[in-house]
């Protein structure tokens, strides 16, 4: 035991700023002690319900995008338009095995069944979920309010406006509650894929540690 409080006595208190943050609290973080690091960005630059840089990247299904050029262009990972390229094959023209690049937007081939998501706002929905859980005489009715809020939260926000879609997440274990407002967009196109020879090199498509190879 008194090696133990020796080693706790000597230890150094640590500063925990790493880890993930979502859009909305990027405006809190210690920007002074970031600029100090050399980071010149804003954090209107970084997000804000005008713009930044986090709204070119979108939601595409179970992956993400990001938007390449003024004209909408996406770029995602090759395993991501799988399905979109299968859709598109024959038996003549294998889309996953061979690739795929449009010339001309004429040539451009309609990615069937996707959408892409924009982020445009995050608010905080907390008070409101709570209230409607607030009378709850124990807990399977207090998760039926909460869930009952939640998609009248989300029937009202998508009503407003067309193209909306809206959800309504839980963090830190249900303490707190944020609508996430997205912008839909329906016309996805393919333009270019790589041959699978080159999207699947080293035989994975989806390797979450470096090195990674695929193009």
């Amino acid at each position: 035991m008194s090696t133990l409080a020796i080693g706790l006595g000597l230890a150094s208190p640590a500063a925990a700023d790493e880890g993930q943050w979502t859009p909305e609290q990027i405006a809190a973080l210690d920007f002074d002690s970031l600029r100090a690091r050399g980071l010149e960005l804003t954090p209107a630059a970084l997000w804000s319900e005008d713009g930044g840089l986090l709204r070119a990247a979108v939601n595409l299904g179970g992956c993400t995008a990001s938007f390449v050029s003024p004209t909408g262009l996406l770029a995602t990972n090759h395993h991501c338009a799988y399905g979109a390229l299968q859709a598109q094959s024959t038996v003549e023209r294998d889309l996953l095995q061979d690739g795929f690049l449009a010339r001309a937007r004429a040539e451009e081939l309609e990615a069937k069944g996707r959408t892409i998501r924009v982020l445009e706002r995050v608010v905080d929905v907390t008070e409101v979920v709570r209230a409607a859980a607030g009378g709850a005489a124990d807990d399977a009715s207090r998760h039926r309010a909460v869930e009952r809020a939640r998609k009248e939260l989300v029937q009202r926000c998508e009503a407003e406006r067309a193209h909306r879609r809206c959800e309504v997440a839980s963090f830190y274990g249900g303490s707190e509650y944020r609508q996430m407002i997205y912008l839909e967009l329906l016309d996805v196109r393919l333009v270019y894929a790589p041959p699978a020879a080159i999207g699947e090199y080293g035989g994975e498509v989806d390797n979450w540690m470096w090195p990674r190879h695929t193009g």
